[in-house]
């Protein structure tokens, strides 16, 4: 069994994708025109220092992923049996599923990262080496703790907690004296999915123009049945996803699903979303 992640918000460098807007024109340009500006000045060459803002973020990896995706296909790679996606990943997760075609994924991506661009004073943290409720005990003890939230569940040892940047580095002296193996900064520009989020972005509504349709089994998926995962409640989602910019991400309960454990994965791929340099 093959499942393909796409990645989100954190996993950005400058440089990304620098082999792929020639290899895609057509992607690149429909990119240019939903977002008015160059994405390939801004993941190659980033001159404004604008990559690590979620405005710009959001869109840069949703083109990144996509490309790589479509290479991948193209190259000749096996197709994936299952797709999923951490946060914004989810959009590629239903790109490649055929949910909507590119220019309609891009629109959306853009307008949420618009919304979550209002979110700011504050940041995120990997937690590593210490089991969720572990890590929970030692928020409740401290003032500092308590005002951070949860905000991904991603495996047993691996935790990102959420909110104000001085309480993140507060805290970070209180894990490490607890044996946690690292407690690093993630590289995104706000709090998000955590109370900070909350009011500023929510659930996503799909504008009513948008052209959205259950994961297909045709074209270059006729041979493969897809199926999305609803991060939430981990179970197959065959006909939409509600990706939120408040609340946490059950992501480990995903990988955790029956349907999953009880078929040998041959392959577990991450479509990388960087050309790092």
């Amino acid at each position: 069994m093959v499942i393909c992640l796409f990645p989100g918000q954190g996993s950005q460098s400058k440089g990304m994708g620098a082999e792929l807007f020639d290899r895609y024109p057509d992607w690149t340009a429909q990119a240019d025109d939903v977002l008015g500006f160059s994405i390939r000045e801004l993941c190659v060459d980033d001159p404004r220092e604008e990559l690590r803002r979620t405005q710009f973020t959001q869109p840069a990896l949703f083109v990144v992923n996509a490309l790589t995706y479509r290479a991948r296909i193209d190259d000749g790679k096996t197709v994936p049996d299952f797709v999923a996606g951490h946060s914004l990943g989810e959009f590629n997760a239903l790109l490649a599923a055929g949910v909507y075609d590119f220019a309609t994924g891009l629109a959306m991506v853009k307008r949420r990262g618009q919304i979550m661009g209002q979110v700011s004073g504050g940041g995120m943290a990997a937690v590593i080496g210490m089991e969720p409720a572990a890590i929970q005990a030692v928020l409740e003890t401290t003032e500092a703790g308590r005002r951070l939230d949860v905000a991904n569940f991603n495996s047993y040892d691996q935790t990102v907690i959420a909110g104000p940047q001085e309480d993140l580095a507060s805290v970070k002296e209180q894990f490490e004296a607890a044996g946690v193996r690292a407690a690093i900064p993630l590289n995104v520009s706000a709090p998000f999915h955590s109370r900070y989020a909350r009011g500023r972005g929510g659930v996503q509504r799909v504008p009513r123009r948008r052209r959205i349709q259950p994961p297909r089994d045709s074209g270059h998926l006729q041979r493969h049945r897809q199926a999305l995962r609803r991060r939430a409640c981990a179970r197959p989602c065959q006909n939409r996803s509600v990706t939120r910019s408040a609340g946490w991400i059950r992501w480990s309960s995903c990988c955790r699903n029956p349907s999953l454990r009880s078929r040998k994965s041959d392959l577990a791929l991450s479509c990388q979303s960087s050309s790092r340099k």
